[in-house]
């Protein structure tokens, strides 16, 4: 009966450890005010820790402005 008593205890405590450890990750914020207007290169606009993965231009909705897609990264610190 002690085996699967200390068993139930040890399972409850590593269960509420991993669910503690999973919640600690929060997303990475940033003051846009801080964030350039207007600028010559798209990486001024981003926030430190922040990478273009991918760059894609063309008119997307017909307007005939050029647009411009970014698939960006970001790391936690």
């Amino acid at each position: 009966m002690l085996p699967r008593i200390f068993l139930l205890c040890f399972l409850f405590t590593a269960c509420a450890a991993f669910a503690s450890a999973a919640q600690e990750k929060q997303p990475i914020s940033f003051n846009d005010s801080a964030l350039p207007r207007t600028t010559d290169a798209i990486e001024k606009f981003l926030p430190a820790s922040w990478t273009v993965e991918e760059q894609v231009s063309g008119d997307l909705n017909n307007d005939s402005v050029p647009d411009t897609v970014l698939k960006l990264n970001s790391f936690y610190k």
